[in-house]
């Protein structure tokens, strides 16, 4: 079976609604916005408001930026097969309303439900970072079938299970190409849907699968840019323990080697038994001119008797 991805992205920037249209593949930034995707499968459309035709010759995985009318509720929408007589022809889908959310980044989804039928989902889609190394994907079902899992060809592994029709779930695999496919849920795979995705550091990449598990099951893949968690940051501190530490061992074994070099090297006066060189050299003398003078006095005084 023929499989197509189509990358089916638009910038969040708000635009007229009458001035819309067709978006190109690019990559939806992770700011508030709501984009109109168009997931009914070889099926272009014209979208009616209040008998306006408002987007004429809405292709099959295209989008239209409708971040414009945020906030609003549009009344009587019509969705008819491009071409079609509104005054005559009966629509493919009619809903008396259609609320275009306030905030957030939403991507509001035409598609096929578990019958068969059109239908209108609307998606709040995870702008939030990733970690570092790792993506986002998001995985949507909106293909008529029951409910599936999601399967890593490679491993076998299946990190989305028992998805509902109108359904999201998400996972955050390393950063890589993966193969994928659909299994019934809680089942073996389905023949024909495997899909190769590419994840990215700092992407949400969110995988619509539409048509219908009778027929063709493709595939629509928006891009959203969220960013990645900033890597924590230490900032060192001249008086934390560590520091500190460092430097009073440091200061220790110096003060310690200045020591004992300090002793080694001060020299110390010894007494060498010669007069000159001893600090009590002076006192010896006076004293012993002081014996030869009471001597020599002695000596004269028997001279006189």
């Amino acid at each position: 079976m023929m499989k197509r991805i189509l990358f089916s992205v638009m910038a969040a920037t708000a635009l007229a609604a009458a001035a819309l249209a067709p978006s190109g593949a690019s990559a939806q930034g992770a700011a508030d916005g709501t984009t109109l995707l168009h997931g009914i499968p070889a099926t272009p459309v014209d979208v009616y408001v209040d008998g306006t035709a408002t987007f004429v010759d809405f292709q099959p995985g295209a989008t239209q930026d409708v971040t414009s009318l945020a906030g609003t509720t549009l009344t009587n929408v019509e969705i008819f097969a491009a071409g079609d007589d509104p005054a005559s022809d009966t629509p493919l889908l009619t809903a008396a309303t259609l609320a275009i959310p306030a905030s957030g980044n939403n991507t509001i989804v035409v598609h096929l439900d578990e019958a068969g039928a059109p239908t209108v989902t609307t998606f709040v889609n995870n702008a939030t970072e990733t970690g570092s190394g790792v993506g986002r994907v998001t995985v949507r079902h909106t293909a008529a079938a029951p409910a599936v899992d999601l399967v890593l060809s490679a491993s076998g592994d299946r990190p989305v299970l028992n998805l509902n029709n109108g359904d999201s779930q998400e996972f955050g695999p390393a950063v890589g190409s993966y193969d994928l496919q659909l299994a019934a849920a809680g089942s073996g795979v389905i023949p024909g849907t495997q899909v190769s995705v590419q994840v990215n550091e700092g992407e949400n990449l969110i995988v619509y699968a539409v048509g219908s598990v009778t027929g063709t099951i493709e595939y629509y893949t928006e891009t959203i840019d969220v960013g990645v968690v900033a890597a924590a940051t230490t900032t060192t501190d001249p008086n934390a323990t560590t520091t500190t530490s460092t430097t009073l061992t440091s200061t220790t074994t110096t003060t310690t080697s200045t020591s004992t070099t300090t002793t080694a090297a001060v020299p110390v006066a010894v007494n060498t038994g010669s007069p000159l060189d001893s600090p009590l050299s002076p006192a010896l003398i006076a004293i012993a001119l002081g014996a030869l003078v009471v001597t020599g006095g002695a000596i004269l005084a028997r001279r006189r008797l």
